[in-house]
């Protein structure tokens, strides 16, 4: 009997691009709750359990995170953010949240995004709030994100390694900074330091 090879099972559910205030991402992240005023509306209520959003910060042009849509659109005038009406929300559950220093800078991805093609530029995308990603562009941006969070944890653990450790032809590489990270917008491993 021969052997089939496995086959690939394309993900269920939607990608979107989220673009969030920078000021308002900390409450969103700390209730999983994603909101709009009224722009992004009649996105909003298409999402489903199961569609992934990417996180962009509009005013510091970054993608920050991957979460997942783990309820209905809801309604719920209680504020999220003071000052500001958020009505119009879903819950999510994050699938990964990077850390400032590796936040993925709009350089890194928006001329590689099939949306962009149909729109005169990124930013026409982003004023939408809340864009629809075709399944193309969903994977780069899970890939710039899951790509990000590795080099992070291995330079942490790198790190990790070489704290408390006094110099030795095996911690060398402690001593030369090794434990970087790649720079902003960088998708190679991290930059040697040379002597």
């Amino acid at each position: 009997m021969a052997e089939t090879a496995p086959t690939y099972r394309a993900r269920d559910g939607r990608a979107w691009l989220w673009a969030i205030p920078p000021q308002h991402y900390p409450a969103f992240l700390q209730t999983k709750t994603f909101a709009v005023h009224r722009v992004g509306r009649a996105a909003l209520q298409r999402l489903r359990p199961g569609d992934r959003i990417f996180a962009y910060l509009s005013g510091s042009k970054v993608l920050v995170g991957m979460f997942e849509v783990t309820g209905e659109p809801f309604e719920d005038h209680t504020p999220l953010v003071p000052g500001v009406a958020y009505p119009h929300r879903v819950r999510v559950r994050p699938l990964v949240v990077l850390p400032e220093e590796a936040w993925v800078p709009f350089e890194a991805f928006a001329d590689k995004l099939e949306v962009v093609h149909h729109y005169p530029d990124f930013r026409s995308v982003v004023q939408q709030v809340l864009h629809p990603l075709p399944r193309v562009d969903e994977k780069v941006l899970e890939f710039l994100i899951r790509a990000r969070a590795a080099d992070l944890e291995q330079a942490m653990s790198r790190w990790k390694s070489c704290a408390g450790s006094g110099p030795s032809d095996r911690n060398r590489s402690c001593a030369s900074g090794a434990f970087a990270i790649a720079p902003r917008g960088s998708t190679g491993p991290p930059p040697s330091k040379r002597s």
